[in-house]
């Protein structure tokens, strides 16, 4: 009988062994992924076979927040006001909390909420950030619905919104008003739809205490450099993983495809009404199909040129890359000044957009160009060739006369040469073949490129340093990069340019703004040409440097930005400024230092008068000037004043103005309880952001669910299970 046993105890052994192979693969398709490494290969969830992003429920999986969203969109001139709409609709089976992560442009001054549920219409306030957020998780716990607005970001915000019934659609409603510029000649409305993953980098902080210098790193060096939110984030696992950011913003969102998102969700319509104040030649769009017609040439509000309605035709749009619209003014109806005017609340307020003087003068200086260019994670893709295109543009453009390097970075930093070379034909033919061998992997560091560029080892009397950095702009620490530049830019000029369908334009441009110099933005491959060409005819010295605004006496004015920047050739001169009482017909003075076609500097003026308007047109220039004033107030901490006082002043003046801000938020309640229990049994689900256009599928990052660590200790105890049940069967 010692074979029949033989053959029962292996029949056993065998069972067992298949039996658990098969619990653990059973297990592994129940599970969906956390959030994905992008150094890792991209993974689907495997329960997503209808495309659709899943979440555990008590039911078992159900598809989760259904987005789309609607942004009806004005021009007058040069101001815009924007509406925008967030519908949230629940697909489960369970009340939700929905988060959602969403972009806007980076000066829009937003300053309305509603929310929308059936027939009720609930009004949104503005509070202190601490405030509203208590505000708004007392609500949630008594059942009452609610929303939540907040400014993580000055282009990234936050909507929370509770008690989200099964079935149930809860719609949300921004506004914010923009002011736009004529730039080389072009006007251009930027809405942003998505969010490139933003990348924290590992850093350890010095802090200086009674006892001397200590170091902080992990959860409380994450702190210290995040302190922009009131939230406390956890520690960070790895620069691209942030684990639990996403929800505050910080980190940005999850990050999925098209196919992963319930059907037809995640799709906007857009409608601009645009009345630009002149005439123009056409409106385009290198970014989507329009279809608009021109409406009528009377005047719109006071403005005159023509009325254009827009739209993106009869079909939803993906919201997976920046819209971008711009319109140029017909030849000979350029404008070389536009003065918005308005008297709220008994000040004066104006907002001025002013074109420079033509360039007359040609740098009689070499210059050192240093390349910085972007070859982390978040480049790869479309985005990387494009920035490779633009590197092999600028270095055509060297004269012999220069000099230059290039610097690559991601989670490390090198240069092509150890210092910058001679612009020789067998040098830049060589940085040509580097640039051809570059690709994108990795993490983010920025500050240590940031410190090889800015290196001031060059003769600044015989070359004029310029920086021309070529990024997204994917990064999440844009303060203490700001405080780099200002600290350590010397008598360089840093210039920036955009890359991909749905940049960091709020680090990009506030970079330049810090760094002397200017920002452009990569739409479509067939601008490179073009931008890149201008970019470097304003390498040279800016034409207008020391600007200043003369008042008559008698008058104080409160002028923002603060410090006004150096103007280079078709870059235009935009201020606001607040009169304290209802002023009229007043003569003020903008004057400067210009380049003098070679010679030297000479003084330059210009003259200008306004008188209110008196149409009685709500145009938000109070908004306008308070949203400017507050980006000054930041930009002086980033220059050395105290944290405490530029937040109190930002406080004032945001709760006075009713202003989003970074320490202020919108928050509405509907008061009557929609639910008899408290928030204990809400599914919390962050709503994702669809990949950029272009990117690499490495940047997908999967919400997390609530299921990962069971299943993982399930498979876990039946791997263990599997091997003794191997280890039984060999030693038996």
């Amino acid at each position: 009988m010692n074979w029949v046993n033989k053959i029962s105890t292996r029949f056993w052994e065998n069972s067992l062994l298949v039996f658990g192979l098969w619990l653990i693969v059973a297990a592994q398709s129940m599970a969906v992924p956390q959030e994905i490494n992008p150094a890792l290969d991209s993974v689907r969830p495997h329960d997503a076979t209808m495309g659709e992003l899943f979440y555990k429920t008590k039911q078992g999986y159900t598809a989760g927040t259904f987005l789309h969203g609607e942004v009806d969109i004005v021009v007058t001139g040069l101001l815009v006001k924007a509406h925008v709409r967030q519908v949230f609709e629940n697909l489960t089976a369970d009340w939700q909390e929905a988060t959602y992560v969403f972009p806007l442009p980076d000066n829009a001054a937003v300053h309305a909420m509603r929310v929308k549920t059936g027939d009720r219409i609930i009004e949104g306030e503005i509070q202190e950030k601490a405030a509203a957020r208590k505000t708004y998780n007392q609500a949630k716990s008594q059942g009452k619905r609610a929303a939540l607005v907040e400014q993580q970001r000055p282009n990234m915000f936050t909507t929370d919104v509770s008690h989200i019934a099964p079935g149930d659609k809860v719609e949300v409603e921004i506004e914010y008003l923009q002011q736009l510029a004529l730039k080389d000649g072009i006007v251009q409305v930027r809405f942003p739809t998505t969010i490139t993953p933003r990348y924290t980098p590992q850093i350890t902080l010095q802090k200086q205490s009674e006892t001397g210098t200590t170091e902080l790193s992990g959860e409380e060096a994450t702190n210290t450099l995040l302190d922009e939110t009131y939230r406390q984030p956890p520690m960070v696992a790895n620069g691209w993983q942030s684990a639990g950011l996403e929800s505050l913003g910080v980190a940005g969102p999850p990050v999925v495809l098209p196919a992963d998102v319930a059907r037809d969700s995640h799709r906007m319509q857009v409608k601009m009404s645009i009345a630009p104040g002149f005439m123009v030649d056409g409106i385009h769009s290198l970014t989507h199909s329009l279809h608009g017609n021109f409406v009528d040439s009377s005047d719109v509000h006071g403005v005159s040129g023509g009325h254009y309605e827009v739209n993106l035709g009869m079909n939803d749009t993906l919201m997976n890359r920046d819209l971008v619209v711009e319109w140029s003014p017909a030849r000979q109806s350029e404008p070389q000044l536009a003065l918005y005017t308005e008297q709220v609340r008994g000040n004066t307020y104006g907002l001025v957009f002013m074109t420079p003087p033509t360039a007359e003068n040609v740098s009689t200086l070499a210059r050192e160009l240093i390349f910085v260019i972007d070859t982390s994670g978040s480049m790869g893709g479309r985005p990387m060739a494009h920035a490779i295109q633009v590197l092999h543009k600028a270095l055509s453009g060297l004269s012999t006369q220069d000099r230059f390097n290039v610097i690559r970075f991601s989670s490390d930093a090198s240069a092509f040469a150890p210092n910058p070379l001679p612009a020789t034909a067998a040098n830049v033919q060589a940085a040509h073949a580097y640039a051809d061998n570059l690709s994108a992997n990795g993490g983010t560091e920025m500050s240590g490129a940031l410190t090889l560029a800015l290196d001031r080892g060059s003769d600044s009397q015989t070359f004029l340093r310029q920086i021309v950095f070529i990024t997204d702009g994917s990064v999440s620490n844009e303060q203490a990069l700001f405080s780099q530049i200002e600290q350590s830019l010397g008598q360089a000029s840093l210039f920036t340019v955009g890359i991909g369908t749905a940049p960091n334009s709020y680090f990009m441009r506030k970079a330049a703004e810090f760094g002397r110099g200017t920002f452009t933005q990569i739409d479509h491959e067939s601008q490179i040409e073009s931008l890149i060409s201008q970019m470097l005819a304003k390498l040279g010295a800016p034409l207008l440097r020391d600007i200043q605004v003369v008042w008559p006496a008698g008058i104080k004015a409160d002028v923002y930005p603060g410090r006004l920047p150096d103007l280079y050739a078709g870059d235009p001169l935009v201020f606001t400024f607040r009169v304290p009482g209802e002023v009229n017909n007043v003569d003020l003075t903008v004057q400067g230092t210009r380049a003098d076609n070679g010679r030297g500097q000479a003084a330059w003026q210009k003259p200008l008068q306004f008188s209110v308007d008196q149409n009685g047109v709500k145009k938000g220039l109070d908004k306008l000037w308070a949203r400017s004033r507050i980006a000054y107030l930041k930009d002086e901490h980033v220059r050395g004043v105290a944290k405490d006082v530029a937040s109190k002043e930002i406080l004032s003046t945001a709760l006075t103005y009713g202003l989003v801000s970074d320490v202020t938020s919108l928050v509405a309640v509907d008061h009557t309880p929609v639910r008899e229990t408290n928030d204990n049994d809400l599914t919390k689900t962050q709503v994702a952001s669809l990949l950029p256009d272009g990117m690499a599928n490495n940047m997908l990052r999967y919400p997390k669910t609530n299921n990962g660590s069971f299943l993982q200790l399930l498979m876990g105890a039946l791997g263990l299970l599997f091997g003794y049940c191997l280890f039984w069967r060999k030693h038996a």
